[in-house]
């Protein structure tokens, strides 16, 4: 019992000196993996706070679009962080994966060892069983038959150490047994504690896989819902930037035609000035030749009375001194060398009257053939005005022939403007601010008035036609005709203002023409800019616009 006892201590010290030279170097290993595995997980905590973070500045951000440029970037540096935290928790599972390996090599070594043990308790069993036999059959003999069946002393003594080495082997062989049984016990210990160790680090792993797929759902999600911004937020970018360049085209094309209008209205108010010039300069020339045709009427009449005068008194002289025929004879001569000398004098100023007369005729002349000749080019740019007119007319002659409406005489304003779109009184839209930019008219956009007349608010001459605009239906955009404007009308009156009448289907006078208060200048439509039909209406002085609720009302 006693020798039990200490066999059962024995092994049980070796079996934990073993077990201790195992865990100790298991727990190195374990304090390593921890390390890293710590620092893993501290890294990730440290990418969850900057991500936390990050979200802080999103709804910061989020909440003031001016820094969405700084809010993309952050929105980057979040899905990066993120990635990242992916390849912490892969790096996390592929060490635990590594642990987890470790420990199958060291069951399997043991399992290894376990069958080796166990073969040898089986052949010292087998041994033992031999021995035991062979005991069975010999007999148990004691030292004293032994001694006695001895024939010699040498002999007693070779038997004497025979059975003691017999006696020796037998108890090394129980002793080896029971090491060999102890050993066992301690390495089955061993396994079930290493496989209790796999049994926690597969657990772990699991738990660890668990919580990976649960970041990396949780993870995703954030990507997504980043990269849905990050699309969001270029997509209103690209719809910001088309729209900034459809903008800035549109100007540019407005600006275009406003230029032209520009010109034609400044061409209109030198040419107004020239006619001014030229009717003063007629009516100068005409008071300079009246005065002259009197003065030389007077002249003429003065001479005459002056001769007749003359020769009145040579008469009443010649009468009075009848008696004195010398002195009579003298004064008749001399009332011839006066009578003479008037004639001379006279026909002497008709000469350089008819001189001065041809001169002027000659100007005049020439006047007169500079004015043909601007009147010749002026006809030309007409017809060719007019042809292009035409041209245009002819692609909308597949439209129906819109009913102008009748109306009564256009009501006329303090001003001298009349309302330009008789019968329709609401304004949609009026002059100013309006969509980040100026709107430099007003708008009159009654239901029904498309295909209505546009009529000229005030008598003039027209100086800018577009008719080239097909593209009459309502639109959100530019079609890019006419500078916005698509059809349109301008008309100068008295080189001071001039209106504007846009969007028409189509005008029906031509540049050059002369209109009349009230006179239809064209079709209401929705050319151009427009989002239905209406007409836009400009007031312009000296070119600038002004606007027309000052100047007319429904």
């Amino acid at each position: 019992m006693i020798r039990k006892v200490l066999s059962f201590i024995t092994c049980s010290a070796l079996a934990f000196s073993t077990l201790t030279v195992f865990e100790a170097v298991s727990g190195t290993d374990k304090d390593i993996s921890a390390k890293t595995i710590s620092e893993i997980q501290e890294q990730r905590k440290l990418n969850q706070i900057e991500i936390e973070r990050i979200e802080s500045q999103l709804t910061t951000l989020e909440g003031n679009k001016t820094e969405e440029k700084e809010y993309q970037e952050t929105l980057m540096n979040q899905i990066g962080l993120i990635q990242e935290n992916i390849t912490l928790l892969n790096a996390e599972l592929d060490k635990l994966g590594s642990d987890i390996g470790t420990a199958e090599v060291n069951i399997q070594k043991l399992d290894k060892d376990i069958i080796l043990q166990q073969a040898a308790i089986d052949d010292n069993i087998e041994l033992f069983k031999q021995r035991l036999c062979a005991m069975y059959m010999t007999g148990n003999e004691n030292l004293a038959s032994v001694v006695l069946g001895s024939a010699s002393f040498y002999d007693m003594m070779s038997r004497v150490q025979m059975v003691n080495r017999i006696a020796e082997y037998d108890s090394e062989l129980i002793e080896n047994i029971l090491s060999e049984i102890d050993e066992l016990e301690k390495t089955k210990k061993d396994i079930e504690t290493e496989r209790l160790t796999l049994q926690m680090k597969q657990e772990e792993q699991q738990k660890k896989w668990d919580e990976k797929q649960a970041d990396i759902d949780l993870l995703n999600d954030k990507m997504k819902d980043t990269q849905d911004t990050i699309n969001r937020l270029q997509m209103e970018q690209d719809n910001l930037s088309r729209s900034k360049e459809q903008v800035e085209k549109e100007q540019q094309e407005l600006d275009a035609e406003e230029a032209e209008i520009q010109r034609l209205i400044a061409e209109a108010q030198a040419r107004y000035e020239r006619e001014q010039e030229i009717a003063r300069e007629a009516a100068r020339k005409a008071a300079e030749e009246a005065a002259l045709r009197e003065a030389e009427e007077a002249a003429r009449k003065a001479a005459e009375e002056a001769a007749r005068k003359k020769a009145e008194e040579a008469a009443r002289k010649a009468a009075e001194e009848e008696a004195r025929l010398a002195a009579a004879e003298a004064a008749q001569k001399a009332a011839e060398e006066a009578a003479r000398a008037a004639a001379e004098a006279a026909a002497k100023d008709a000469i350089e009257e008819a001189n001065r007369k041809a001169a002027d005729e000659a100007a005049v002349k020439a006047a007169a053939e500079a004015a043909a000749a601007e009147a010749a080019a002026e006809a030309a740019r007409e017809a060719a005005e007019e042809a292009a007119r035409l041209a245009a007319q002819a692609s909308v002659n597949n439209q129906p022939e819109p009913v102008i409406p009748s109306y009564t005489e256009p009501k006329v304003s303090s001003s001298g403007f009349a309302w330009p779109a008789p019968g329709f009184c609401y304004i949609s839209s009026y002059f100013g601010a309006r969509w980040g930019t100026t709107h430099k008219g007003i708008d009159i956009g009654d239901a029904g008035i498309g295909g209505g007349a546009a009529v000229a608010s005030r008598s003039g001459t027209v100086i800018q036609v577009c008719n080239t605009c097909t593209h009459n239906y309502a639109k959100n955009y530019s079609c890019g005709c006419g500078g916005g404007y698509g059809n349109y009308v301008v008309i100068s009156h008295d080189g001071t203002y001039s209106t504007l009448y846009g969007h028409l289907a189509y005008a029906t006078v031509s540049v050059g023409d002369y209109v009349e208060q009230g006179q239809t200048i064209g079709i209401i439509g929705s050319t151009g800019h427009s989002t239905g039909d209406h007409l836009h209406f400009e007031v312009r002085v000296n070119g600038s616009q002004v606007d027309p609720t000052g100047y007319v009302s429904p």
